[in-house]
């Protein structure tokens, strides 16, 4: 698994440009995937952001918020990446008054990995390929 950890990367935006000295200007482009979920009575969005790099690789943006009407995520609610060997990649948990948690990761066209999302003893997984 080529998954890379990029932890202290800016949010990136749906569809942005940016221009260097003398360089043509990138335009970045990703896909939104929200997934609106109820667990344990709490309604909550997984959204998915897929951003192709220029050295072929693929940023991946994980966020969980709140939905219907709600402020803040459930303290304890935890989100996993899951690589294709089962082992648990990336992990962050809400505490309280958390509005969302997030994670981001760069991996390879074709990879696999899955999120399972947590509260308590319930629990769900969702599965993509990059």
């Amino acid at each position: 698994m080529n998954f890379h950890n990029k932890e202290d990367q800016k949010l990136p935006g749906n569809a942005e440009s940016s221009a260097q000295a003398n360089q043509e200007p990138q335009v970045n482009r990703g896909r939104i995937i929200d997934l609106g979920i109820q667990i344990l009575e709490h309604f909550v969005s997984l959204i998915v952001r897929f951003s192709p790099e220029p050295d072929g690789k693929v940023n991946i943006l994980l966020q969980i918020r709140p939905g219907k009407r709600q402020t803040y995520l459930p303290p304890g609610l935890q989100m996993m990446v899951i690589d294709d060997t089962d082992a648990v990649f990336l992990e962050a948990e809400s505490r309280r008054a958390d509005n969302w948690i997030q994670l981001e990761f760069r991996g390879l066209p074709g990879e696999r990995f899955t999120v399972k999302i947590t509260l308590g003893e319930a629990s769900l997984t969702e599965s993509f390929v990059i």
